[in-house]
């Protein structure tokens, strides 16, 4: 009874990440416990309360497999550096909260990986869970693209006053046409992109599975429609990325028939999305005249040189965990013809390297390569294992999105989504089967 307690509340937390809504009165930024007031963060602490009442099951094993106490290790190491960050924060002395959020946000993830490693969901349960959540965001964004403003759900975490025409939302510009992009629950279209492009690649890698194979197609193909409709370059390529290396894998191991149809699908809504979209299409990914596309790359690039000068300050111990976007705001304070306000640099890695230094940026990367390692090692001892390719790739497509952007570390929904997929990527059991039927 217990497990499958701690399965449900691991289950509803996961499906909690695809929505940025907060308790009322909860969420109260530059706070030091900002991250404790969003929705998907109780059922997480209730799992972790109830893992630690059943002793850490699971815990042993963790210990005794080598490449899991190594990643646990990388996790514990990042989260007491963060933590330590707060003695040399940027904003140290005037906003010490700050840093103490960004530290306890990576704690809450971790420790929550910690879980998924230790005590898997059930297969099944975990892919239902995902295609609810995953049902629930394509309805979103398609909705939002169809009428061109929020839906008005924001009870579940919607952000209100989607209008194209207000300064602040997201959109792409073709001839002065201003197409609001989809944000489904979460609160740009780059991260719903992101959650987007793991779930489709999901979803492809048990395209042979037999049970339930038309609610998993159909929801592949709607999770694609409305991935395009987010207009996200990297989320895009991510999947193309990812997406080809699991439709590889399954084509050379005796599964090209399941993938017709589903690649026949994604094709079709491909085409009809590009001949619907065509001047929107072209305004994002050539190097168009649009302005709006113009200053969206000039402000990258902008943000980038403000990374390289923060790990010129600080390269060992980097400027504080969650302290780079008031270190840009301190930046552009000097040059007010920008008009730009500090925000994060658009590339995880560059993040990491200037809020936590070299130290933290090799911790990091042992916590994001391990699993990706172990994970294509399993993959390759049982290649006909759908959820090991299904966390493997998914894994990878929100890392890709990395390069690109810098939501899979600073948005805590996504970074706990992210690292629960490298937990089950290097679950020996791949998911829980062990665990099903306890």
């Amino acid at each position: 009874m217990r497990l499958r307690l701690l399965h449900t509340l691991s289950l509803l937390t996961i499906l909690l990440t695809i929505t940025f809504k907060a308790w009322p009165g909860g969420a109260v930024p530059f706070s030091a416990d900002y991250v404790l007031g969003f929705v998907f963060v109780t059922p997480l602490l209730g799992a972790l309360a109830l893992w630690a009442l059943s002793g850490f099951v699971g815990a042993k094993q963790l210990a005794a497999d080598r490449w899991s106490a190594a990643w646990a290790a990388c996790l514990l190491l990042f989260v007491g550096w963060a933590w330590l960050s707060q003695g040399w924060a940027f904003m140290g002395g005037r906003r010490d909260a700050i840093a103490q959020n960004a530290a306890l946000t990576y704690a809450l993830a971790a420790a929550f990986s910690l879980l998924i490693l230790c005590v898997p969901p059930p297969r099944r349960a975990l892919t239902h869970t995902l295609l609810l959540a995953l049902t629930v965001s394509a309805v979103a964004a398609v909705g939002q693209a169809a009428l061109q403003r929020d839906l008005g759900w924001q009870l579940i975490g919607e952000l209100a006053n989607l209008d194209p025409q207000r300064a602040g939302v997201s959109v792409v510009q073709s001839g002065g046409v201003r197409l609001l992009r989809a944000y489904g629950l979460l609160p740009h279209p780059n991260i719903l992109g992101g959650v987007l492009a793991a779930g489709a690649v999901w979803l492809l890698a048990h395209s042979a599975d037999a049970v339930g194979r038309w609610l998993r197609i159909s929801v592949l193909g709607a999770t694609f429609l409305a991935l395009c409709l987010t207009f996200s370059r990297g989320a895009w390529a991510a999947l193309a990325v990812s997406g080809g290396v699991c439709a590889l894998w399954l084509a050379t191991h005796q599964h090209r028939r399941h993938l017709l149809l589903p690649l026949g699908l994604l094709c079709a809504i491909g085409v009809a999305f590009a001949l619907a979209y065509a001047p929107f299409i072209t305004a994002r990914t050539t190097l168009s005249a649009e302005a709006l596309e113009q200053r969206s790359i000039a402000e990258r690039a902008l943000y980038q040189q403000i990374a390289v000068e923060a790990i010129q300050s600080a390269p060992l111990q980097g400027i504080g965990a969650g302290s780079f976007a008031w270190y840009a705001a301190h930046y552009l304070a000097r040059y007010p013809e920008y008009g730009l306000r500090g925000t994060n640099v658009h590339q995880a890695a560059l993040l990491i390297l200037s809020e936590l230094g070299a130290v933290g940026f090799v911790l990091f990367g042992g916590i994001v390569t391990l699993p990706l390692m172990r994970g294509w090692q399993l993959m390759r001892r049982r290649p006909g294992d759908p959820q090991q390719l299904a966390a493997l790739t998914g894994a990878l497509a929100l890392a890709l999105t990395g390069f690109v952007d810098h939501y899979i570390v600073s948005i805590p929904q996504v970074l706990t989504l992210w690292w629960a997929l490298l937990a089950l990527a290097m679950q020996p059991d791949a998911g829980g089967q062990a665990s099903a039927g306890a």
